[in-house]
């Protein structure tokens, strides 16, 4: 079964579910993976709520980047069209996940904050990967991956909650 004819509605929910929809602030460019990122700090944070503050802040960005990508799926949006939006959601994954990386966090923490990391990491890969097999019209492989995608989603969300993230443990930073 090519791509272009699985339900590309069905393939967007689920790409795109989650993502975007509760930003607050408006999107600070086109989503592009051009946007930019607040300037961060390599300066050792001392508790873990100043350093949750620094990282929300970061997904806040990412949540606009995010919103702004998303604005442009429609329930019309073919599973071509969903490709340079999938490579949009990459670029902001592996952006806040460069961001993340570069904050020190509290002694202790550093493993938990890794495994956040490497999940918002992860969504990048994953929607790479996606965007591939469907350009490519891999069905098999694009519904697979679109399952992986949605896994990797809910790891990201469980542990921004489980370490206390508050923006970031929402589902939509990436």
């Amino acid at each position: 079964m090519p791509v272009r004819k699985i339900s590309a509605g069905a393939l967007a929910a689920l790409v795109l579910a989650g993502c975007g929809s509760t930003a607050t602030s408006s999107p600070g460019g086109s989503g592009t993976s051009g946007s930019t990122s607040p300037t961060t700090t390599t300066a050792a944070v001392t508790t873990r709520s100043a350093f949750i503050a620094q990282a929300d802040a970061l997904c806040k960005t990412a949540h606009a980047r995010q919103g702004a990508v998303h604005g442009e799926a429609t329930p019309k949006t073919t599973a071509l069209q969903l490709v340079p939006l999938l490579r949009q959601q990459a670029a902001i994954a592996k952006s806040l996940a460069a961001s993340l990386g570069k904050l020190t966090p509290p002694p202790g923490d550093k493993a938990a904050v890794g495994r956040y990391e490497h999940a918002v990491s992860e969504l990048g890969i994953y929607s790479i990967a996606l965007a591939n097999s469907i350009h490519a019209n891999h069905a098999y492989a694009a519904k697979a991956l679109a399952l992986k995608l949605s896994s990797w989603r809910q790891q990201e969300t469980l542990l921004g909650q489980g370490y206390g993230y508050k923006i970031c443990a929402n589902g939509t930073s990436y």
